[in-house]
């Protein structure tokens, strides 16, 4: 590619977040792996919210990376790093994502919102730093009650 400024915004995120990953990657078992919280790492790399499937999606169509293991709420996710994103994969994958947009079913457009929702709940664990809502919930009515009954004793 003779002119960086014909590259998608897009592809300056998807090596971005590559490289990041790569720098505190661990080799196991021959393959790099990369282990962290992707949303932490989107943040501190100042990489917008809504590009964080995008991201992901074209760092995996491209064979850069698998995830080997989900994380949300306090745990990590674990990441391998196959090889590095080249502008000229990054093209291809970008040009048959247009040919596919142009195409799309509505099943697509269902798994796209499911990806989104998938990582808004991920998101939300992660603010709640692994917190059980529904058993805190029920420890504080069991600790209401038990109070409620020796303050009537």
């Amino acid at each position: 590619m003779d002119d960086d400024q014909q590259m998608p915004a897009m592809w300056n995120y998807v090596e971005k977040v590559y490289f990041a990953m790569q720098e505190s990657a661990t080799p196991e078992s021959g393959t790099l792996v990369w282990e962290g919280h992707t949303t932490k790492l989107f943040s501190e790399l100042s990489v917008p919210t809504p590009y964080y499937t995008a991201v992901l999606r074209f760092l995996k169509d491209m064979g850069c990376i698998h995830q080997m293991r989900r994380g949300g709420g306090g745990s990590t996710s674990q990441w391998a790093l196959w090889e590095d994103p080249t502008p000229e994969v990054f093209l291809q994958v970008h040009s048959q994502g247009k040919e596919k947009q142009a195409t799309v079913a509505p099943r697509d457009d269902v798994h796209r919102r499911v990806d989104v929702l998938e990582q808004q709940v991920a998101d939300i664990r992660t603010l709640l730093g692994g917190i059980n809502v529904s058993q805190a919930i029920a420890d504080i009515m069991k600790e209401v009650r038990e109070q409620g009954i020796e303050q009537s004793a």
